[in-house]
């Protein structure tokens, strides 16, 4: 009769249990409440969406969608300024869609309030250089830093461990999830690459924890069934894995922009955005009301 032997294994990784966490959290008699401050979101600087998703929250992928036009670029350029002025957290922006000339002029154009025509143009009076000059002077010493020589997965996943390293907190935006390219995937169908695209940045959020923002595009079944226009989540454009991987996903939409000049209750549509957050992990999916400056690209309170 053959003897079985059974040998103890010992995992790499330990098992915690929720006893040791909260001790390691909170101090030996749970008393130091102010810990719990690194599981917080960060402000994103819109508090009514900060109310419905309590912020920025770290290890998270947050997507920003939306038809061409809605404004994702300029959302995400719109959080950076908040981050970066108002709190002073270090935010890494990747856009691969735009050059640095494209991205400064953007950027320039939101910060200072002068029409990004007139900058692209060089069309300034005196009063837009004064205005641009005061802008850019209170943005040139904040914690932003942008990349935008960058599309590969790998390439990107490394500049974001790098900027972890170098200072620990902050937020990543990239601008845009259908550009990025996965080489080692590229045999495979686009949706197949896609999918490993936004596992991999999940992936990368939960190990550097901070959260990363990144805008995707929305199909064309948004226009085409007509109504309101306003987009659901089977609408994301390439992936079903976005749907079921990301934390957070917000819609943009701004029901202006299809000539619709009253919301059902009779009110003006005007320079509204309204931002879906379709998807919340942790916490209820709800609609919020901002303030869409479309000369500048700048969206902010609605009450503001």
């Amino acid at each position: 009769m053959t003897k079985r032997i059974f040998t103890k294994t010992i995992s790499v990784l330990a098992m915690k249990t929720l006893k040791d966490i909260l001790k390691t959290t909170l101090g030996p008699k749970g008393t130091n409440i102010k810990q719990l401050e690194k599981f917080c979101g960060l402000p994103s600087g819109f508090p009514s969406l900060d109310r419905v998703t309590g912020g920025l929250e770290k290890s998270s992928l947050i997507v920003v969608a939306s038809r061409p036009s809605m404004g994702k670029t300029a959302f995400v350029l719109s959080l950076s300024y908040n981050l970066t002025t108002k709190f002073n957290i270090p935010t890494l922006f990747i856009s691969i869609e735009m050059n640095d000339v494209q991205l400064t002029n953007r950027y320039i154009s939101l910060v200072s309030e002068v029409n990004l025509l007139k900058i692209k143009a060089g069309n300034l009076d005196e009063d837009d250089k004064n205005q641009l000059k005061a802008g850019i002077g209170k943005v040139k010493n904040s914690p932003l830093f942008l990349q935008t020589e960058l599309s590969e997965l790998s390439a990107i996943a490394q500049e974001c461990r790098d900027f972890k390293n170098q200072y620990n907190d902050g937020v990543i935006i990239i601008d845009d999830l259908q550009q990025i390219i996965n080489i080692s995937k590229q045999n495979y169908s686009r949706k197949h690459e896609l999918d490993s695209i936004v596992r991999e940045l999940r992936l990368l959020a939960k190990e550097i924890e901070l959260p990363i923002i990144v805008t995707s595009s929305v199909n064309r079944n948004v226009v085409t069934r007509g109504g309101m226009m306003r987009p659901f989540l089977c609408d994301l454009n390439g992936s079903s894995e976005i749907e079921n991987v990301a934390d957070v996903i917000l819609y943009i939409y701004r029901p202006e922009y299809y000539g619709i000049t009253e919301d059902p209750e009779g009110n003006s549509t005007a320079n509204n955005a309204i931002i879906t957050v379709a998807k919340h992990c942790h916490g209820a999916a709800s609609d919020v009301n901002l303030r869409f400056d479309s000369e500048c690209g700048r969206f902010r309170e609605w009450s503001l």
